[in-house]
């Protein structure tokens, strides 16, 4: 049989590492409930950006439809021209 004295030692390494787990366990916790309120934030932001960009789409498209009918106005003075 094992003696006492080995009991009591495993039985405090086993006791240690299990409290290092808890530790480790309670740590990680706090960790991912902080990513998780970084996670609504980002969703907020990303929402924000979504929002934000829309009317600068619109703009780029009524940009490119001008230059486009612009280029077209400067082929038809050019070809009176000749």
């Amino acid at each position: 049989m094992i003696s006492p004295e080995i009991s009591l030692l495993v039985d405090l390494v086993g006791m240690g590492l299990l409290s290092a787990v808890i530790v480790y366990a309670v740590r990680l916790n706090a960790r991912l409930g902080s990513l998780k309120a970084d996670k609504k934030e980002l969703e907020a932001l990303l929402a924000g950006f979504a929002q934000s960009t829309q009317p600068a789409e619109n703009a780029l498209a009524r940009l490119k439809s001008g230059s486009v009918e612009a280029g077209e106005a400067v082929s038809g003075q050019l070809d009176q021209a000749r």
